[in-house]
């Protein structure tokens, strides 16, 4: 019996000593493989980040083309008088309507005249031009004949249905007697900005100057800055890029290059890696690189 019993223990002893031995190796191997697993998840949290990243820019980019492009309309030879304004929103000059939102600091704001896609080719015969429309048309809303030589600006003075009436103050026939054809268009003034978004993220914003309620357009931006590059002598080679705020001739303008910093919302990092970034025109910026990232690029605006 004592030898059964000691046999016994014997056998549970030597049990003991494999499960030690069996742990022991195991902890071995996962204290080796535990910093490879996590290296590969921030690995690929990073791969992720810049999927991310470039999935965004490309998303602001072309929201962005499809907004500012609207800016533009040379005509036939880039004769417009329109002009656009870069300011910053720490600057004195905001637009009235917007000095009460929650700008971003040392952002760039731009205010210009957009056009619509609701324009008609027409031939006039006078100051004043009827045409059928399926946009909805407002009395009093700025419109625009463009021909290839020359702008006349005028208003909307009388809406019925589809059928809508314009009043110019100077449209007069050529030298040969005939009245001019050209493209009937109206125009809206906006200013695009940075302010804070309906989830708390700083986004981009478009208000209307006139009236009507303002647009959040892109979440996620926090900071921007505009520098318009300019064809100024018209010979179709660009001559500059300029750091300077105040107006610019839309004759001119060829595209924007554009600086931004954003964020990724779904970033849930609570370590902050940060980093300055110094933008062209010397301001520095301060973010968070493992949720933020800087990203530039260019919105062209007609062809160079």
């Amino acid at each position: 019996m004592n030898r059964f019993m000691n046999g016994r223990s014997s056998q549970h002893g030597w049990m003991l000593l494999e499960v030690v031995i069996g742990t022991f190796i195991l902890m071995m191997i996962l204290s080796y493989i535990t910093p490879i697993l996590m290296q590969s998840k921030r690995h690929a949290d990073v791969i992720q980040h810049r999927l991310q990243g470039l999935s965004w820019s490309e998303g602001f980019k072309d929201n962005l083309k499809a907004q500012w492009q609207t800016l533009v309309w040379n005509g036939c030879y880039g004769q417009t008088v329109s002009t656009i304004e870069l300011g910053n929103s720490s600057s004195s000059n905001v637009p009235d309507r917007i000095k009460n939102k929650s700008l971003e600091k040392s952002s760039d704001w731009l205010k210009g005249k957009a056009s619509d896609q609701c324009g008609t080719t027409q031939t006039v015969q006078g100051e004043e031009v009827e045409f059928y429309s399926s946009c909805k048309w407002k009395v009093n809303q700025s419109v625009v004949f463009s021909q290839c030589l020359a702008e006349s600006y005028g208003w909307i003075s009388k809406v019925s249905g589809s059928n809508i009436t314009a009043q110019f103050n100077s449209i007069t026939p050529n030298a040969e007697g005939n009245w001019p054809s050209g493209l009937l268009f109206r125009t809206e003034p906006y200013v695009w900005y940075v302010s804070k978004g309906k989830n708390s993220h700083m986004a981009l914003w478009r208000t209307p100057l006139d009236s009507g309620n303002s647009l959040e357009l892109w979440s996620g931006l926090k900071k921007i800055a505009i520098y318009p590059m300019l064809d100024s002598d018209l010979d179709g080679v660009l001559d500059e890029l300029s750091t300077e705020y105040g107006e610019y001739p839309v004759a001119q303008l060829r595209a924007f290059w554009v600086e931004a910093l954003v964020t990724h919302e779904n970033c849930q990092d609570s370590q902050s890696l940060m980093h300055d970034y110094k933008n062209f025109r010397g301001e520095t910026w301060h973010y968070n690189s493992r949720c933020d990232s800087i990203i530039d690029f260019i919105i062209p605006l007609s062809a160079f």
